[in-house]
């Protein structure tokens, strides 16, 4: 009989994998539902920055899923493959929760308060020091998973990513960053200019 060690080594890898699995169906699933859409709202439309920005947040998840999908099931892994996929993946990860959907979010915000300057200001301020602070945190983040290259058991396949206690400490750390900032913009944000009429 297994020890509760020895089944999570085995199980916290399977469930990356089941979890990547999930995440890349319904990525794919969404794209092929709403691409007759996306063709007729986006691509046919002019090329605007709101364009730019969702297609770069819509494309860069495929892009991202592929690394992942690597990752988790690559049958030839090296060490410095899985090194330089799992720092590409994190920071296109960053780049499109960081540097996209955070600025349709704070754009959204701005709207919202009656594009008021002073709000805008501070919006800006905001999203500036969480991009900043979620670009710190994915970096302590990766530098702190370990991985060896391959998964430590002969049935498994992929790089055999495991996290460490600093790397979760980062992943909370993020999180509670990204949602104070959230909070923060929908509860209490420069309420002198908010009309619910």
């Amino acid at each position: 009989m297994s020890t509760p060690a020895e089944l999570w080594q085995i199980t916290s890898p399977l469930g990356g994998q089941y979890g990547v699995s999930l995440a890349g169906t319904l990525l794919i699933y969404d794209w092929f539902l709403t691409f007759n859409q996306e063709w007729e709202l986006i691509w046919k439309a002019s090329w605007t920055p709101g364009k730019l920005i969702f297609l770069f947040i819509r494309y860069c998840g495929l892009i991202d899923m592929i690394g992942w999908f690597y990752l988790q099931f690559g049958g030839s892994v090296t060490h410095e493959s899985c090194t330089v996929v799992m720092y590409l993946v994190q920071y296109t990860s960053g780049g499109m929760v960081y540097g996209g959907a955070t600025l349709v979010l704070a754009l959204r915000t701005w709207a919202l308060w009656n594009r008021s300057r002073l709000c805008g200001a501070f919006v800006g301020v905001v999203l500036l020091t969480v991009s900043a602070l979620g670009l710190v945190f994915v970096t302590w983040i990766s530098t702190n998973l370990l991985h060896d290259g391959y998964p430590g058991f002969p049935e498994l396949v992929g790089c055999g990513i495991t996290d460490t206690a600093k790397s979760a400490d980062a992943g909370y750390k993020l999180f509670a960053c990204l949602s104070a900032y959230e909070g923060g913009e929908y509860y209490g944000l420069c309420p002198a200019n908010f009309r619910l009429d």
